[in-house]
């Protein structure tokens, strides 16, 4: 039976700067399409996104990926 390995990252916007961060600080500097393409050369594979608000300005955005051990 084939294993996995799970793996989040996550984004924070905030609705009054109109700013999004990676909680993460190794990626405070990407994008998010250069993060998870970075992610994906390391043979992360995306399978699902959700979003959980924190506050009335703020909302966290989970990407939960997954790769074969």
């Amino acid at each position: 039976m084939q294993k996995w390995e799970n793996f989040v990252v996550v984004r924070t916007y905030n609705s009054r700067t109109k700013q999004m961060t990676w909680a993460d600080e190794k990626y405070k500097d990407l994008s998010g399409p250069e993060v998870l393409n970075e992610l994906g050369n390391m043979g992360w594979e995306l399978t699902t996104t959700f979003v959980i608000r924190e506050s009335i300005e703020e909302e966290n955005i989970y990407y939960m990926l997954k790769r074969p051990l």
